[in-house]
């Protein structure tokens, strides 16, 4: 009867632990998913806004014999170049911020 009793206070404790580890990692999974939520789409959103504009002032200097059509391209193209290694970060730090929270409540069980 006592070994019996020993092992439902020892069961209820690690209840308890594991409600208080899984509310933690809920909680960082949140938070991840907020950053990730709001870091990744501001990048996007500034990487396009960027292209629009080239295509508006050089569609305009293409119109006025300023620049040629191949010269608008090649820059364009230079500029995903350039914002293609931002787009990669930012989904290696949404990778970051989504393993963190798991990372984090894998060593507290532990």
């Amino acid at each position: 009867m006592l070994v019996r009793l020993r092992h439902y206070c020892v069961k209820i404790k690690t209840s308890r632990n594991f409600d208080t580890l899984s509310t933690g990692m809920r909680k960082a999974s949140i938070k991840a998913a907020t950053v990730s939520a709001v870091y990744m789409p501001v990048v996007m959103t500034i990487g396009s806004a960027a292209t629009a504009i080239m295509l508006y002032v050089g569609g305009e200097q293409v119109m006025d014999s300023a620049i040629l059509l191949g010269e608008l391209n090649f820059f364009i193209t230079m500029s995903f170049m350039f914002f293609e290694p931002i787009y990669q970060i930012a989904r290696i730090f949404w990778r970051i911020a989504v393993f963190s929270g798991c990372g984090r409540a894998c060593i507290r069980l532990g």
